[in-house]
């Protein structure tokens, strides 16, 4: 037994992420469940086989049910046309007809469509029609008593039933047709029923349309009747109007125009009154005007100087004058006498003057009076004449109103007696009306009475066949996806996707699919030129750029299980890095089933297991190979304890020393998930490569062990999805011809 010391912390590793994002965000997030237009053409390529056997499987049964259905289960459809009748009578008393507009006629279609449909016209044929009741169609739904002890009774639900589910009335668009349609076993029945629920539902129409004849005569003679009414009251009202317009002389030669005459002189007369009015109104406030402006009235100065008193005083005033002027003529200007008498003079001016103004006064305002008195009396005058004017106009009013009404009645008399006679006419002729005219809305078109049919309607071998071949087809492709979701392999970098937070390093394709490969273990080195080499060398690129290989010194490959091929990817890898120029340490730690020793035909005495327990050995034990720059320390015997091994701070000074020495240390290992130690081993190198087999290990497998690292805080570079197997027409098979061919 030896001894473990202590186990060391694990070394922090480096996480590599582009600059501004965090080590979670680097990582691929996780691809929902989806599939794509690629994935279907795949699944039914791989299926392909099965989808021709259940096609042509389904093809048989097809024409094999069409067989037996023709012969069990026989259907026959009859069909024909109905046509609706679009020119309708509108009106019977004037014999007026319209054409249905298309609106109209769309709803004339559709209740035409339900009336042929009701229960109503299935019950009445059902019971009344012999025609359908001798059918053998009708004979299938009575009930027999053997015994003879009850009468035959026929089934009329369940007949009723079959007519609601397969007679049918479709309208046809843009036209004025119904198309009917019945099926049944026979064909000989199914146009006789046919035409028997049509015929009934025709008659029912007819029947509708007499009861609508009825009605037109029980309206018209309504009519006939309250025209008569009328006629008889209006007639009544004419005479008494004639009556009373006899009466007031209306009925008199010339008496109208006496009238017109009066009015016409009166009118002649307010218009000379007006004019008096007029002239006495503007001569009052003419007067009114000139008094306003202290101006004298002619009128009135006439007047004044015409009183005696103003007379004698203008003679006495003269005769002073005369006097004083023949004084100043004899005794002169300044004599006394002369004086006294024009003091004399004086006195008898002031008082003429003041006699004038008295006069003045008093005559003006009678002169006001008698204009104010001459307009009011032309006024009162010509509104007399305007209140007789206005009688005389409302009596001829009411006059011409009466003849207006006498005329108005009479014109209504003469239409009342026309529409009486036109309603006697119409009822004289409406039973001939009648008769010309279509008495249903609905009648069999022109060439569109149901024929025998001769085909069956069901089965049809051109409907039945494509319809199994679907089935077929439906069915293939359901069983192929079923099985395509049920396969939880991995078999493509789009799984790996699924997956989530997993990078692809690579693939590597299956020895079968390579020719120039098959059989290699080493093909980078053995085969450079094959498929496999280059994927290699491919995957060697991308995990450059996956870690820093300046920083990634030591590297594990490990897989989730066994025989996934993680030993012939870490040789392959660690050739690829070593052709590089790189000194490469290839380290098989797989100490339950090493085999590294055996692809590069090696002892394997002293190994891996005793390095650890003294480095020191690590340059004496470690092989050189036929690959430049490329060493081999195989796992050498088996240690009692290999997981405590890996925990120690052996490993770690392992790990010391062989990067001193070398560039890269791969170490191949045992399974993540069925030993523990690689797990030991992930969380102290600085990165782990997990190889997939494809077709062999599950998503779950594979998530599990990305969980089981991450757990480890181990540095997962990515995922190499090995043995990709190419199928006939895939896209690995087309990518393995491509690459040869490019080679020439």
């Amino acid at each position: 037994m030896t001894t473990i010391p202590h186990t060391p912390p694990a070394r922090p590793q480096a996480v590599i992420t582009p600059v501004g994002q965090s080590a979670a965000a680097s990582l691929p997030a996780p691809v929902p469940m989806s599939i794509t237009a690629a994935d279907v053409w795949r699944v039914i390529r791989t299926n392909l086989l099965l989808i021709i056997v259940f096609l042509i499987v389904f093809a048989i049964l097809g024409y094999a049910a069409n067989v037996v259905l023709l012969r069990v289960y026989p259907r026959y459809t009859a069909r024909g046309l109905l046509q609706i009748q679009t020119t309708v009578l509108q009106d019977p008393v004037t014999d007026k007809f319209y054409e249905m507009t298309e609106p109209r006629l769309l709803t004339e279609q559709r209740t035409q469509a339900q009336l042929l449909q009701t229960e109503y016209l299935f019950s009445t044929a059902l019971k009344e029609n012999e025609n359908l009741r001798r059918t053998g169609w009708f004979q299938s739904y009575i009930q027999r008593d053997p015994t003879g002890r009850t009468p035959d009774r026929p089934d009329v639900k369940e007949a009723k039933e079959y007519l609601g589910k397969w007679f049918r009335v479709r309208p046809l668009t843009d036209s004025a047709l119904l198309e009917v349609s019945f099926t049944c076993s026979s064909p000989k029945d199914a146009k006789v029923v046919l035409e028997e629920l049509v015929r009934v539902h025709i008659e029912r129409q007819r029947m509708v349309a007499a009861e609508r004849n009825v009605a037109h005569n029980q309206a018209l003679t309504r009519m006939k009747d309250t025209i008569d009414q009328r006629l008889a009251a209006l007639t009544r009202r004419v005479r008494d109007r004639q009556a009373m317009l006899a009466q007031k002389g209306m009925g008199e030669v010339g008496v109208f125009s006496s009238k017109e005459a009066e009015l016409k002189a009166l009118v002649e007369a307010h218009l000379k009154a007006l004019g008096k009015a007029d002239e006495a109104k503007n001569a009052l406030e003419r007067v009114t005007a000139q008094l306003a402006r202290g101006e004298t009235l002619g009128e009135v100065e006439k007047a004044v100087e015409m009183d005696p008193t103003i007379a004698t005083l203008v003679r006495e005033v003269v005769s002073m004058e005369i006097q004083r002027d023949s004084k100043i003529d004899s005794l002169g200007k300044g004599h006394r006498e002369v004086e006294a008498l024009n003091r004399m003079i004086e006195t008898a001016k002031q008082k003429l003057e003041s006699r004038r103004e008295e006069l003045r006064s008093r005559l003006r305002n009678q002169f006001l009076d008698t204009l104010k008195g001459d307009a009011a009396q032309a006024a009162a005058d010509a509104e007399l004449i305007a209140a007789r004017i206005r009688d005389l106009k409302n009596e001829l009013a009411d006059l011409g109103k009466e003849v207006a009404n006498l005329r108005v009645d009479e014109e209504e008399e003469k239409q009342l007696r026309e529409q009486q006679q036109q309603i006697a006419n119409k009822l004289r002729d409406l039973g001939q009306i009648q008769s010309a005219q279509s008495q249903s809305k609905i009648e069999w078109a022109p060439n569109g009475w149901p024929e025998e049919p001769e085909l069956p309607s069901f089965p049809r071998l051109k409907y039945t066949l494509p319809i199994a071949i679907v089935l077929g087809l439906a069915l293939a492709l359901a069983v192929a996806f079923l099985r395509e979701f049920m396969n939880e392999t991995i078999r493509s970098p789009a799984d790996i996707a699924r997956v989530g937070q997993l990078a692809l390093l690579g693939i590597v394709a299956d020895e079968a699919d390579d020719p120039q490969a098959s059989g290699a273990a080493l093909a980078i080195f053995d085969a450079p030129h094959s498929v496999i080499a280059e994927q290699f060398r491919q995957i060697r690129t991308r995990l450059h750029h996956a870690a820093s290989l300046d920083t990634t010194r030591s590297l594990l490959v490990t897989g989730p299980a066994p025989q996934d091929g993680k030993t012939t990817v870490a040789a392959n890898l660690a050739a690829a890095l070593a052709l590089n120029g790189r000194r490469i340490l290839l380290v098989d730690a797989n100490f339950r089933r090493p085999d590294l020793h055996r692809i590069f035909d090696l002892p394997n005495e002293h190994g891996l297991s005793d390095v650890l327990l003294d480095s020191s050995k690590l340059a004496a034990t470690v092989r050189e190979t036929r690959i430049p720059n490329l060493s081999v320390l195989t796992s050498g015997p088996r240690p009692a304890n290999p997981a405590e091994l890996f925990e120690s701070h052996l490993f770690a000074d392992f790990l010391k020393a062989a990067a001193e020495s070398y560039d890269h240390v791969v170490f191949d290992s045992a399974p993540l998930l069925v030993v523990a130690e690689p797990g030991a081993m992930a969380a102290r190198v600085d990165g782990v490569i997990t190889v997939v087999r494809a077709h062999e290990e599950s998503r779950g497998l594979l998530q599990r062990m990305r969980d089981t690292l991450r757990q480890l805080k181990a540095r997962n570079l990515g995922v190499v999805l090995n043995a990709v197997r190419g199928r006939a027409g895939g896209y690995y098979r087309r990518n393995i011809r491509a690459y040869y061919n490019y080679q020439g």
